[in-house]
């Protein structure tokens, strides 16, 4: 067996933690931008009455690696996926998970109400994807 172990070189491990301070940064720097391209793309893709939709569509970024958008209004799935009949599932960007969540928005037939979907949310996040994937594997090359 061969163990090798950095201990008595200090140099070399404060220059792999400045590194790794780099490429976190780097990388958390990317995931703020693009979660502001999202969040852009989501207002102005969003259904307005009033406002209240658009304004729901909030952002947290202040921890790093860790974004979070999300829309606090209560409606605002109906208004993503439809209702009843309408419910449309046909979208390629649709992961099945999303494809799930928006069967729910179908109902049991209790009540009749169709809406039509008018997508707003998820769909520029898998729009930006690519380019925020694009970004990081540069920041690791």
């Amino acid at each position: 067996m061969l163990k090798v172990d950095l201990i008595g070189s200090k140099e070399l491990k404060a220059a792999i933690e400045k590194a790794e301070k780099k490429l976190v940064e780097g990388v958390d720097r990317q995931m703020t931008d693009a979660t502001w391209r999202i969040n852009a793309m989501q207002k102005s893709l969003t259904p307005v009455d009033k406002g209240a939709l658009i304004a729901g569509n909030q952002v947290k970024v202040d921890q790093p690696l860790t974004k979070v958008l999300y829309n606090n209004i209560e409606y605002a799935p109906y208004q993503e996926f439809g209702t009843g009949g309408f419910v449309f599932l046909g979208e390629t960007w649709l992961t099945p998970e999303l494809m799930a969540s928006a069967e729910v928005f179908k109902g049991t037939g209790m009540r009749k109400v169709n809406m039509k979907p008018q997508p707003f949310f998820f769909r520029p996040f898998f729009e930006e994807q690519p380019r925020l994937i694009k970004a990081i594997e540069e920041i690791l090359k």
